[in-house]
């Protein structure tokens, strides 16, 4: 972002003093894409999860116990407009409702390291026995290539670390000091 400012403002000085006084006036409307593309960039870099939050959130989640964990993901869904409750089933954790629309969201396994097609078999089948339209699924590992398929095959969102450090990191991060202080 900085770079794109730093030419920005090397065009607009350079112009003037390159050319007659009369073209000066051009060298700020030539600089202005610059000046929006740094301006942009740095405004998307401030509201960025940072690499350290997401360490920071890895080890917290991974840390806490599933109920630790339940009651962070229902303060962030809450705090978005959804009513939040147990999942009946074993295949999900929270029913989100909003406007009338149930999502499904799944946690069980957030701590392993490789997720195959079966969790996620199981959560579309109580998707559809829910009538669920939308369905999550959170995991700080990786999912297996026949497991992505079947995601994107059935809709099913998978929210990795990036995402959950952008939702829940200052919700950790609260957590964390108040079980310090």
């Amino acid at each position: 972002w900085w770079v794109s400012l730093l030419i920005g403002v090397a065009i607009s000085l350079a112009i003037p003093a390159l050319f007659a006084s009369r073209f000066a006036h051009f060298g700020v409307f030539i600089a202005l894409p610059f000046f929006g593309i740094g301006l942009l960039r740095a405004y998307r870099q401030l509201h960025e999860t940072s690499a350290g939050d997401m360490r920071l959130t890895e080890q917290a989640i991974r840390g806490m116990s599933p109920r630790e964990f339940s009651a962070i993901l229902t303060s962030a869904y809450t705090e978005t407009g959804y009513v939040v409750t147990p999942a009946s089933g074993k295949a999900a954790d929270l029913k989100l409702e909003n406007d009338g629309r149930v999502t499904l969201v799944s946690c069980r396994r957030i701590k392993a390291a490789n997720t195959g097609v079966e969790p996620l078999h199981s959560l579309v089948a109580s998707g559809q026995t829910q009538n669920a339209a939308r369905l999550i699924y959170l995991t700080l590992g990786e999912l297996s290539a026949e497991a992505q398929d079947y995601a994107a095959e059935h809709g099913i969102e998978v929210l990795g670390l990036e995402t959950l450090a952008s939702i829940l990191a200052k919700r950790v991060k609260a957590a964390q000091r108040k079980q310090a202080g």
